[in-house]
């Protein structure tokens, strides 16, 4: 239980949903330098107030997944074993907006030239709004085209 009033300033922050692509970038997938803005970033914010939706979770184990398949046909399934090992570990340190029911009427309320978009990006979008969250993402085109969603790049830094 919180002991201490919440400020102002941690009232109005709005809670950062992070999309597949800045979380597979902050979760190194593949193994590559993480964006040091996007480190500050997280390190920055308020404990809890940065969050996966389901829909990332899906996409980055799907893949993880897939490529478990493609290294065992190579002899070599441990690579995405482990692979799925850091994903899972990754996963855990964020808490969850959750896909409900109020994002699934988003989502179906956008009409189908927004959705061609691709569904999983839709998805994440409903998913911010029906919580009034920022999506944290490089993906700027496909998150500006959908009306009423907020987002961010945390990749590049602030002046």
């Amino acid at each position: 239980m919180r002991k201490t009033p919440v400020s102002p300033s941690e009232q109005l922050t709005p809670p950062a949903l992070l999309d597949t692509d800045t979380f597979s970038l902050l979760a190194a997938i593949p193994v590559r330098t993480v964006p040091v803005p996007l480190l500050n970033r997280i390190a920055g914010s308020r404990p809890g107030s940065v969050f996966l939706s389901q829909i990332t979770a899906e996409e980055t184990l799907r893949g993880a997944l897939a490529l478990i398949k493609v290294e065992e046909a190579r002899g070599r399934a441990h690579i995405g074993y482990q692979l799925l090992s850091d994903l899972l570990r990754e996963i855990a340190r964020f808490p969850f907006l959750p896909y409900d029911e109020a994002a699934e009427q988003l989502y179906r309320s956008y009409p189908a030239a927004i959705r061609r978009i691709g569904s999983a990006d839709c998805k994440i979008a409903a998913v911010a709004q029906a919580h009034g969250a920022t999506v944290i993402t490089r993906n700027i085109r496909h998150f500006s085209e959908i009306h009423g969603v907020v987002w961010e790049d945390w990749t590049k830094s602030i002046r």
